[in-house]
This record gives structure tokens, C-alpha cells and sequence, in this order.
């Protein structure tokens, strides 16, 4: 099957979880044999087209990667994914995470641990990872863990149709984040994706890269959290890599079309708004402006007393 490596589960909602209880010691003969062993036996279950085994290490917990047969429903699915973890009980892997797929080739993945057969939600968590997988273009990483689901979609230029579609199918509950990226923009949004935070995504997409600004951003993150909004903003400005060159008296008629359309895009219905402003150069990242619906700037914040949050905040007034 098609390898996906453990880079992406480690950081996920599942290894979380199973963290506290990795085996230690590296693997050994006889781990491994057992791992072949298990592979073996995995690839002859019912609804398996194809498997994978990896033992556990100091680093990661046990990996079990199974290919689903093509057409299964989520009854079936599910039926599966208990045959799967009965055989790896059987075999002596008790602790472990399972990585399933539809298709040999495909990256769209659902993350689960050893104790996902046994939960409740485990067949509306199935279905739901069905139907985001048919309705959105993007590659699918789907992670859950009790009382927790983190939903990411790699989508490049579909990301506005993947929102779009997110919100049409209306998958997730108050425990589900979503993330979904392009190339030069990210979109996170806490619970389900709403109408309205599809509305919210295109009036920022259509204004703050826009090629008519005299700064654009390079690239942006904007955030629908439960009780406020952030958009995180990155320019690349000309001059070198000293933070003192970033003045208002230089800067501050290029960067006010920006300024203002990040205000008055990221409007959202009793919501908090923050904004921030950062220089990317060779020499890192320069937080040098921030700005917040909800409170004056902070005293000492920039170290470089440029004045841009006091700025940003006489703008704001003036657009809002």
C-alpha cells in the first residue's frame, strides 16, 4: 500500500492520546517478525484490500495502515475496523494506531486509536469521514479521539469550493477544528463550518492578497474560533532585514489599503476580531503591527516602539 510515514500522526489528536503508554525499548526480532506476522493476517480480513504493519519504537506507539476495499458503506467500514482490531488483539498489539484508507493510492486518511471500535460515535465518525471524502476535492486527513476531531484538507486552488462544500454537508460538532490549506493561505475554523464563515473566507481571499494593493499579503492564516477571530498576516517589505527600516513615515501609505481591508473583512457577527501585521525576511519573522476590535494597544509590545498598533487602531476607527 501506499506509504504515508509517521511524520503526520505524531502531531495528531490521536498520539495525544496514546502517548502516555508507548512501548519502550527499540523493536526487536521478534517484534518485527510479529509485526510480518500481523500484516499478513491483516491483508486476509474481510473488506481489507491491503495492509501494514510497523511496531512500536521510543518514538511512536504500535502503526497498523489498512486500504479498505473500494464501495464500503459505513456499516461495513465499521465492521472492518472491529475485525481489524480483534486479529491485532489476538496478535498482542493492544496499543496502536490505525490508519485507514479508501483507495491504494490516495492520501485521504482516517486516524483512529485502539479503543475507536469500542466508542459510540465510532459509526457516525466513519460516515462522516465518507461523506467528506466524496464531497471535497482537497486530500483528507480526518483525526479523532474522544472528545476531539481535527478535519485538515490540503485543497491548493479548490479551497474555497472545499469551504463551501464543508459547510454544505454540515460535518463536526464543538470538539471538530478544521484546516483547510492552499498554497499560500490557511483557514481553521472551530465546529462546524457555517454559511457565514464561507463568507468570511472569500471577503478576506478577495482583499488582503489582492493584486491591487501596493502591499498585498505573501501569505495568511484566518481563524473562526469559538468566540473570535484572528487573521494572521504576512508581507515581504523591500529594504533588508532591519526591524527599524519598517517606519510609518516610510510604510504607512502602502500598508493602510491592507490595513483597512483586514478590518473591515474579517466583520463577523458578535465576534471579537485581532489582526496581526508581520515582516517575513531572512533573518525570521517581525510582528510589527497588531490590532484588536476589542482593546487598546499593549504598552511595550513591539521593542522597537514603531507606533503601528497605535495606527492601526485611528484607522480602524475610521473604516469600521
Amino acid at each position: 500500500m501506499a506509504k504515508r510515514g509517521w511524520s503526520r500522526g505524531q502531531s495528531c489528536v490521536v498520539l495525544a492520546a496514546v502517548g502516555a503508554v508507548l512501548l519502550g525499548g527499540t523493536a526487536c526480532s521478534a517484534d518485527l517478525d510479529r509485526a510480518q506476522n500481523l500484516d499478513t493476517t491483516l491483508a486476509g480480513v474481510e473488506g481489507v484490500d491491503d495492509a501494514g504493519v510497523r511496531s512500536a519504537s521510543t518514538e511512536r506507539t504500535n502503526l497498523i495502515e489498512i486500504t479498505l476495499d473500494l464501495g464500503l458503506d459505513p456499516t461495513e467500514t465499521l465492521a472492518t475496523v472491529r475485525r481489524v482490531d480483534a486479529v491485532a488483539r489476538d496478535a498482542g498489539f493492544t496499543t496502536y494506531v490505525l490508519e485507514l484508507s479508501r483507495t491504494i493510492t490516495a492520501d485521504d486518511v482516517l486516524v483512529v486509536d485502539d479503543e475507536f471500535a469500542k466508542n459510540r460515535d465510532a459509526k457516525k465518525v466513519v460516515a462522516n469521514w465518507i461523506r467528506v471524502l466524496d464531497a471535497l476535492l482537497g486530500e483528507v486527513t480526518y483525526e479523532f479521539g474522544t472528545g476531539s476531531e481535527a478535519i485538515e484538507v490540503v485543497s491548493g486552488g479548490g479551497i474555497a469550493h472545499d469551504i463551501a462544500e464543508a459547510s454544505r454537508i454540515g460535518s463536526g460538532d464543538p470538539g471538530t477544528t478544521w484546516r483547510f490549506r492552499s498554497d499560500s493561505s490557511e483557514f481553521v475554523v472551530s465546529g462546524q463550518v457555517a454559511r457565514r464563515d464561507v463568507t468570511l473566507f472569500n471577503r478576506v481571499q478577495r482583499t488582503v492578497s489582492s493584486s491591487v494593493l501596493p502591499v498585498p499579503a505573501t501569505n495568511w492564516e484566518l481563524q473562526r474560533r469559538t468566540g473570535h477571530v484572528l487573521l494572521d498576516l504576512e508581507v515581504a517589505l523591500d529594504g533588508g532585514t532591519n526591524p527599524e527600516r519598517i517606519s510609518r513615515e516610510r510604510w504607512a501609505t502602502s500598508i493602510r489599503p491592507l490595513a483597512a481591508a483586514a478590518v473591515t473583512s474579517t466583520r463577523y457577527p458578535d465576534s471579537p476580531r485581532w489582526v496581526q501585521l508581520s515582516d517575513v525576511t531572512s533573518a525570521g519573522r517581525d510582528t510589527f503591527a497588531m490590532w484588536g476590535s476589542d482593546g487598546r494597544p499593549v504598552r511595550g509590545r513591539d521593542r522597537y516602539s514603531r507606533g503601528w498598533d497605535l495606527w492601526w487602531m485611528q484607522l480602524a476607527d475610521g473604516v469600521r
